[in-house]
């Protein structure tokens, strides 16, 4: 997720950085003595309402699965504000989406790696965990599950 000049003008209509810095500015005016304790409150001191409901608030509990007010604010500080119509999520000579996308760059990571879907690591974890030198675990911790 990224927010640049384009994001700011479809929102607001705002033509120029300082604009859209100061548009920004008073979205969180209100919010600049809260200490965030959760994802919610820090994109709010981030970007104002405006942008965490139309934007962040959907999209970050669809993404994780839990309301943004039970995350911690960490995950959101790293939002990018780029006050350029440059739609590149940073600034390098080298970026892209590879060749045939990422789907086909993680087929390949994959390819002699066996995968198992939709079951329990941690019934079987031991049974697991001998099967290899290295085990990637991506799901659910024990605590969640």
């Amino acid at each position: 997720m990224r927010f640049n000049m384009n994001t700011f003008y479809q929102l607001w209509k705002v033509k120029t950085p300082e604009e859209a810095k100061n548009k920004i500015a008073e979205e969180i005016a209100g919010f600049a003595a809260v200490e965030p304790q959760n994802l919610e409150e820090q994109a709010l001191k981030m970007v104002g309402k405006t942008i965490y409901e139309k934007l962040i608030k959907g999209y970050t509990e669809k993404q994780w699965g839990k309301k943004a007010a039970e995350l911690p604010s960490f995950i959101i500080k790293r939002l990018p504000l780029r006050f350029t119509f440059d739609n590149n999520y940073f600034n390098d000579i080298y970026q892209g989406v590879p060749v045939g996308g990422y789907n086909a760059l993680i087929d390949k990571l994959l390819e002699k790696a066996e995968v198992r879907l939709n079951v329990n690591f941690f019934d079987s974890r031991e049974m697991f965990s001998s099967m290899a030198n290295t085990v990637v675990y991506t799901g659910i911790s024990a605590k969640q599950g």
